[in-house]
């Protein structure tokens, strides 16, 4: 059962990763705010939270539209310790790309809804974790499927936790 599932995930992010797009569509990550820390929750342990703030990115490179994209977002999540080395996490949020140049006539409003988990190794609970996830979302331009995976080191202590936190993502338009 377990070797069905992994290879039904696969096969979705076969058949996303390799669907044709246009080239200038913009898609952002189902995930909007990476902020972990390395401990995921001990088993039974819950959290919730909201999140909001402002991007800004311009597009370069051969399949540029010369856009610049500044907005703003905001994000509500959940969290739920299913042991003590792994969590998973339900996130949903909604995204103002506040387009500009050739694409200012365009809705701007982008939503999303996005699931995680992440593991620390025995040994490794406040120090470091993988976290992998996948999402999908809305917009006018394009709905899209988004996968992400990162790790999340850091040094957990009582009264502050220093952290980072780097991660790839892909983001298809379906």
């Amino acid at each position: 059962m377990k070797w069905l599932k992994l290879l039904m995930f696969l096969t979705i992010c076969f058949f996303c990763t390799f669907s044709s797009c246009p080239p200038k569509v913009y898609t952002p990550p189902a995930r909007l705010w990476i902020d972990d820390t390395p401990s995921p929750l001990n088993k039974a342990q819950q959290a919730a939270g909201i999140h909001g703030g402002a991007h800004a990115n311009i597009s370069i490179g051969p399949f540029s539209s010369g856009s610049e994209i500044v907005g703003t977002s905001g994000e509500v999540f959940y969290r739920r310790g299913l042991t003590d080395n792994f969590e998973i996490r339900a996130d949903g949020g909604l995204l103002n790309l506040g387009l500009v140049g050739e694409s200012a006539d365009v809705n701007p409003l982008a939503g999303n809804l996005h699931l995680q988990t992440k593991y620390s190794p025995p040994g490794f609970h406040r120090f470091a974790s993988l976290r992998l996830g996948a999402g999908a979302g809305f917009s006018e331009a394009a709905t899209y499927c988004s996968f992400d995976g990162g790790i999340n080191l850091g040094w957990e202590t009582e009264y502050i936790t220093p952290f980072i936190s780097p991660g790839v993502f892909v983001s298809l338009p379906l």
